[in-house]
Parts: C-alpha cells; structure tokens; sequence
C-alpha cells in the first residue's frame, strides 16, 4: 500500500518547534506529509518569518496569504489550491471551524478532491455563537468535514452542543522536548538580578490570566522570593500599580516580549511556574483557558507546576502539579509559601511534570495518536 499523502495546514508551523509533529509523522512509513504554512506570522507580539521552509522528512509549501495575524480572517492566495489538486488523502486543517482558511481548504476540496477526507481543529470552550459571516463558515464546515480535533473535552461537549454531527477526538497540543532541556542561564539570571526563589509566569499580561490574583497572593507570603513575568500587554500598567501598592515592585520584574525561541531560557529562571487564569473578565466574560500551551512547555522543563482551576488548566497539568481556586489569593498563597519553603517537593513536582509531558505531550505521542485518525479515516473510505 502507498503512503498517505497528508496535507496538514497549520498557520502556527512558521515556528520551527511547532513543526515537531511532522518530524514524527514523516518517520511512519505509511505517512507522507505535506505542510502548508504562510511566509510569516506575529509569534509573542513580533513578526516571525517562517523559520524552517525545507525539511528532508517531508514537505514544506510557503503560501501568499491576506490578514497575516488573524486566526479567523486569514486566507491563502497561493499554494492551497496547488496541493489540493494533488489529491491528497487527508486534508488535516489546524485551524477553528469559524475560519476563513478552514472553509477555503473544504470548498477547494471539495471541487478538486472530492475523495479526500478532512480534518479541523478547536480549542474554543467557551460555546460563543459568532457573527456573520463566521457563523455561516463555521456551519458550512461542520456539513463537509470529516472528522474534528478538538484540544480539551469542554471543547467536544460544546462542538455537540452547535450540532456537529461527525466523529471527534481529543488529541492536544504539543512540545518538542528537547528544546527545553536543561541549560545554563546564569548570564540571564545575572542580567535580571534574580538572587532568591523566582515565581514565574509567562504570557499576556491581561486581566484574565488572573495576574491581580497572583499579586495578592504575593502579598501574603513571608517567604524570600522574586517575580518573573515574561510577556506584555493591556494591563501592564494596572498590574504595576498594583504591585507598587502591594510593596512588591522591588519583587517584580516584567520583561516584556521576548521571542518564542528565548521561552526555554526563561523557564529555567524560574523555581515555581504559575498559570492563575481566571473565567473571564470585564471584556470577554466568557474566556476561560483552553488548553495553555505554556503549561507543557513548563513541564518540558522540569519546572513545578502551580495552576488555577479554570478551563483546562487542571486535565493538562493532571497529577503533576498544584491546583487553586481561581481568583483565590488566600489558597495560592498557601501553595507558594508551601512550595518555596520545601525544595524536595518542588523537585518532586518537577520529575511528575517531566514524566507527564513525556507521556501524554511529547510530538512523538501527538504524532501517533493522529496517524491512528488518518489510518482509521481511511479504511472509513475504502
């Protein structure tokens, strides 16, 4: 039997350690992939050309595409059509059923390849209804698809709930583990003064990530330790004001945006790595976590994990990290000063976070779960 030909379409693989997944499904035997991926997109706030465009294991395509940066909007003016011609037997969209890029890949099919089967993806646990035109695009995908991916089992449930009919698997995100091995970061860690246990965080600083939450808990502890925050954004300024009313500001240092390749550096600055999101806030009251992608790469690193019990955030860390209340100062207070008074469990903590990204996270396990559905869509058309 001939390979299958798997197009994968995937706007986030312009990072070249999001391309891990087709480094592992290219060694399958039975599976040839294709990748499609625009020239550049915003990657932590900055424009990101894309960093790997040929690969020896599989095949890359680099199409021209309007509305670089929007999930939603974004669409291919070339290359798409090309690879759908080629008739490939899986269309693997990465992509939310509301996209314009997801429609264009299934119209496309289903002119020129109408014995391909087709794939999409979602994280959307929030069950939004969304406007025209999305609305529209996000039903007409749901009638041609296949099968759906989704990232968490909220995400499933809900995608039942808007009447999607079809098979769903829930197969995650996931983590190059060797790009957050072990590394000396003592420069980094000179450069940034950091001398006591640092309480870390990565990503946007907006008010949903339950960041005022994670300052009042700061405030309570007696014990010597830093702040690191990696990221940016609305609410910075708030947080900072906060902090200084707190008496925290000489504890906190926010670094702004650094580039997703500098993550694994910063990790291993941290002691604790904490994700205190919260459900919502005063502009999207419906947000809650989908998956935190952060929380893998976190493990990836042998870093204890502390986070809230908001959206996904307690299936993805499991039985390797510690749980809180969201929005409860007073719970994650006590399971810092906990965690910094005891070394030998933050160690403990780190080795489950490590087995349980190895296990369920590492683009070897996501790889064959997803050439299984590939296998199985198959043998579905035969």
């Amino acid at each position: 039997m001939a390979p299958l030909k798997v197009l994968i379409i995937n706007h986030t693989s312009v990072l070249a350690l999001y391309q891990g997944k087709l480094k592992e499904l290219a060694k399958f035997p039975d599976i040839e992939p294709t990748l499609l991926i625009p020239p550049s997109w915003p990657e932590s706030g900055f424009p990101t050309p894309a960093e790997k465009t040929s690969d020896p294991g599989y095949r890359i395509r680099v199409g021209k595409i309007c509305y670089t940066g929007s999930g939603v909007r974004h669409f291919y003016l070339t290359q798409m059509l090309d690879l759908i011609r080629e008739k490939p037997d899986i269309i693997d969209i990465v992509e939310e059923p509301r996209g314009i890029v997801t429609a264009q890949a299934i119209f496309f099919k289903n002119l020129f390849s109408p014995g391909s089967k087709t794939i999409f993806h979602t994280s959307d646990n929030t069950g939004k209804t969304y406007k025209f035109p999305f609305n529209r695009l996000e039903k007409y995908v749901y009638k041609n698809v296949d099968l759906a991916v989704t990232r968490n089992e909220k995400a499933r449930e809900l995608l039942r709930n808007k009447g999607f009919a079809r098979r769903i698997e829930v197969i995650t995100h996931g983590v190059e583990l060797d790009a957050f091995a072990s590394r000396d970061v003592s420069k980094l860690k000179e450069r940034y003064r950091l001398t006591r246990p640092v309480i870390g965080y990565i990503g946007v600083l907006r008010e949903k990530k339950g960041l005022f939450t994670l300052l009042s808990a700061a405030a309570k502890l007696k014990q010597p330790f830093q702040m690191l925050w990696v990221g940016d954004g609305a609410h910075r300024g708030k947080l900072e004001r906060k902090a200084a009313e707190l008496g925290l500001s000489d504890r906190l240092i926010i670094t702004g945006r650094v580039g997703h390749r500098e993550i694994a550096d910063y990790l291993h600055l941290m002691d604790i790595f904490v994700l205190p999101s919260q459900t919502g806030d005063s502009e999207r009251p419906e947000w809650r976590e989908m998956f935190g992608r952060v929380l893998i790469e976190a493990m990836a690193a042998h870093r204890p994990l502390v986070g809230s019990d908001s959206g996904a955030i307690p299936r993805v860390i499991g039985e390797a990290g510690l749980i809180f209340p969201e929005r409860n100062a007073s719970a994650l207070a006590a399971i810092l000063a906990k965690l910094l008074e005891e070394a030998e469990l933050r160690k403990e903590l780190a080795e489950k976070a490590f087995l349980r990204v190895s296990e369920n996270y590492s683009w070897a396990v996501i790889a064959r779960k997803l050439r299984d559905v590939y296998l199985s869509l198959v043998q579905q058309r035969e």
